[in-house]
């Protein structure tokens, strides 16, 4: 279960840390937050120090192993400098866009992890249906009512591409059904659904098979 969308609000000081997509307001005092490259620029600079170290060590020159401790501090700040995507709550910026996973789809919300990304167009949302207005033409997932009347409704087939997908009629929708609804962004704060995706349309399930000698 997944948002992604834009920062409206933060509280970390408060008690319980929340903050607030579309509307919603998320737990996410035990929740991780991730960068797409943090993990990288530790380990740059880890190895950019080591190997620092072992061109001195191998070469017993101290002014080639501080040039090189200098080019690997600098290669570790720049990469630092360039990631800006938060480790930290407090580190979440409003009006980003930001990735959040969810524990469930039901009030209380609670985030398992959150990123905040560089640059964010397309906004998701991806949960059981919940309710199914059909005079309306919308659905609700994770509480929000997303107008459907204009969207490409399909199906997900396993291993396809998105030209392959099968087109389904949107009255055979069903509660219970999980979707990815990608929002339009230019109808916010309005929730309007450019394209609807039902996952695992085909309920397919795959199975593999062995022989007595364990081959496939």
């Amino acid at each position: 279960i997944e948002i992604k969308a834009p920062l409206e609000a933060v509280a970390c000081d408060a008690t319980p840390r929340t903050i607030t997509v579309l509307g919603l307001t998320i737990d996410v005092t035990n929740a991780r937050f991730e960068s797409e490259s943090g993990d990288d620029v530790d380990d740059s600079e880890d190895d950019s120090d080591d190997s620092s170290a072992s061109a001195s060590s191998a070469s017993g020159s101290d002014d080639e192993g501080e040039e090189e401790d200098d080019d690997g501090e600098d290669d570790g700040d720049d990469d630092g400098e360039d990631d800006d995507v938060p480790a930290t709550c407090a580190d979440l910026l409003v009006g980003r866009v930001v990735e959040v996973k969810l524990a469930g789809d039901v009030a209380p919300l609670v985030a398992t992890e959150v990123e905040q990304e560089d640059d964010g167009d397309d906004l998701e949302i991806k949960a059981p249906i919940q309710a199914i207005d059909p005079t309306l033409g919308t659905i609700t997932v994770l509480g929000l009512a997303i107008d459907i009347t204009s969207a490409n409704v399909e199906g997900c087939d396993d291993e396809d591409d998105d030209a392959a997908n099968q087109g389904i009629d949107p009255a055979t929708l069903m509660v219970g059904q999980i979707v990815e609804v990608e929002l339009d962004r230019n109808a916010l704060p309005a929730l309007v659904a450019r394209e609807l995706e039902v996952k695992n349309y085909a309920n397919t399930v795959e199975v593999e098979v062995e022989d007595s000698s364990g081959n496939d």
